[in-house]
């Protein structure tokens, strides 16, 4: 499925997954009935008896509205908005990254009269020049534990978002898992490199003379020059160690990338909520440890200690079962 179609689904508000789940508790409590595994079409009879269904609730609709009893109007039209969910969840369909895209889709159109829908009162939409029709084929591939993982995250994104502070020596994977936490879970995230790159190493590099075209350039050399970067920064942070934390927490969920235990204590001490140390280690591949010139922080100040010493997949796993746990889901 997607990265762009899951992390979409975090960044909006939720009303769709909440009556998903109220229908897909009605379809299973009382109905027995199960969604497949897969996403599938409703067979003959079924499809006979939904259009029997959603003609009856049109008809409660027209003659409410006619009657001007706008109670039972709007008591038909959610019969209809229940009800069609309700075969979204009989055919195991997602309901959300499928609105999604039909969202994204609509909000490519313009205002617009057709002929073939007379009495819009100009409010109609039409599809312009250049027009693309959403996608859903990656319905077709979707794996039967595809739908239970979408389940799941938007039961974490309901629950409360903790901060999380991710250490670890360099090219051990914690760029990689503040991606995933952001794609799949919903975090803020702004490499703490990048933002270091235009706010502190820019400027310090130019009273040196040297000048790069862009904070990026800054960001892809820094692995150059990583002693300056951790003098830099232990400078910007001093008298104040928490300040590159509290900036950084300002407008993100995650911090990635702190590399000073002077700065770790201080930033443990500064921000309530304190965040979830999370210790990302990839030893086990024969990557080497930092050297202390250039990271003092230590595996023994995390709370967690995540293995990324297999394949992403395994990496991906290792980051569920653990957000399971901090969320209370196993």
């Amino acid at each position: 499925m997607p990265d762009d179609i899951v992390a979409a689904q975090f960044r909006k508000a939720e009303p769709l997954p909440t009556i998903y789940r109220d229908v897909a508790t009605f379809n299973d409590s009382i109905l027995g009935l199960r969604a497949p595994e897969a996403p599938t079409v409703l067979n003959e009879s079924r499809l006979g008896w939904a259009v029997s269904a959603f003609e009856e609730e049109i008809q409660e609709f027209v003659e409410a509205t006619q009657r001007g009893d706008v109670v039972e109007a709007a008591d038909g039209l959610m019969d209809l908005i229940t009800f069609a969910m309700g075969r979204l969840v009989e055919m195991g369909v997602p309901v959300l990254p499928v609105h999604m895209g039909v969202h994204a889709a609509n909000m490519g159109k313009v205002r617009g009269e057709l002929s073939k829908r007379p009495g819009s009162q100009g409010y109609d939409a039409i599809k312009p020049a250049g027009w693309t029709a959403p996608d859903h084929s990656w319905l077709l591939g979707m794996r039967p534990s595809d739908f239970a993982m979408l389940q799941r995250r938007i039961e974490v994104r309901r629950r409360a978002q903790f901060r999380v502070l991710l250490l670890g020596h360099a090219r051990h994977g914690k760029d990689t898992v503040a991606e995933m936490l952001r794609d799949h879970y919903g975090y803020r995230f702004t490499s703490s490199s990048l933002w270091a790159a235009e706010r502190v190493m820019l400027p310090a590099f130019a009273r040196y003379g040297i000048h790069y075209p862009s904070a990026q350039a800054c960001f892809e050399d820094r692995g150059n020059h990583r002693a300056f970067w951790f003098e830099q920064i232990t400078a910007y942070n001093t008298p104040n160690k928490a300040a590159v934390a509290r900036a950084i927490y300002a407008e993100n969920d995650l911090y990635c990338g702190m590399r000073n235990a002077d700065e770790f204590i201080a930033t443990m001490r500064a921000i309530h909520p304190q965040p979830v140390v999370i210790w990302v280690d990839a030893s086990g591949r024969g990557l080497p440890p930092e050297d202390p010139s250039s990271c003092t922080v230590t595996r023994h100040m995390a709370d967690y200690v995540l293995s990324n010493n297999g394949t992403l997949e395994d990496l991906r796993r290792e980051l569920d079962r653990l957000m399971d746990h901090l969320l209370g889901l196993n």
